[in-house]
């Protein structure tokens, strides 16, 4: 026999007052008509209850250790996860030496590359420099043999070799 059910909102406590006043009588929880289980009656229903649990099969007892791993797992996984990479890195067991020297070895050779870049902007601002002297050098060189050349057709004179040029000539004619 099962007993109805029957939902009650809790009353409001009375207030009583402190000091020297005389308690007056407990205010009853329930009202008269409200049905109370006997010590007895609560023995026998849970009594009925379990008896008619039933055991869990096999299947069922494995998938409950199962669901609780992997909720065990997820949890410790999550943890794990949120403690950061100090602590992983704490765990971890030494490193390999051969991936240890193949990382050095990496950090070497984009050292040396990036070295070798500088160098290279280096070197490719030489070659401007040297190539902007080169040109400028020319331009000196065409000045110099635009200047010879006007020297040398200015002053002919100099550079004749007529015999007659400084020979007195005949004042016959004057005479």
């Amino acid at each position: 026999m099962k007993p109805k059910a029957k939902s009650q909102k809790p009353k409001a406590r009375s207030v009583r007052p402190r000091g020297g006043v005389a308690e007056s009588a407990p205010t009853p929880r329930f009202t008269p008509t409200s049905r109370l289980i006997s010590p007895d009656e609560k023995r026998q229903l849970i009594l009925a209850h379990a008896e008619a649990r039933q055991p869990l099969d096999r299947q069922a007892r494995v998938s409950m250790w199962i669901g609780i791993t992997v909720s065990i797992m997820f949890v410790v996984g999550v943890w794990a996860y949120g403690l950061g990479t100090e602590i992983r890195r704490s765990w971890a067991s030494a490193p390999d030496p051969a991936i240890e020297a193949l990382k050095q070895g990496g950090k070497d050779l984009g050292a040396s590359l990036n070295d070798a870049g500088k160098k290279a902007g280096g070197i490719a601002d030489d070659i401007e420099a040297i190539s902007e002297r080169l040109n400028a050098l020319k331009e000196q060189d065409e000045l110099l043999n635009r200047v010879a050349e006007g020297l040398q057709a200015t002053s002919t004179a100099a550079t004749s070799t007529r015999e007659d040029l400084f020979q007195p000539t005949s004042t016959e004619s004057a005479n």
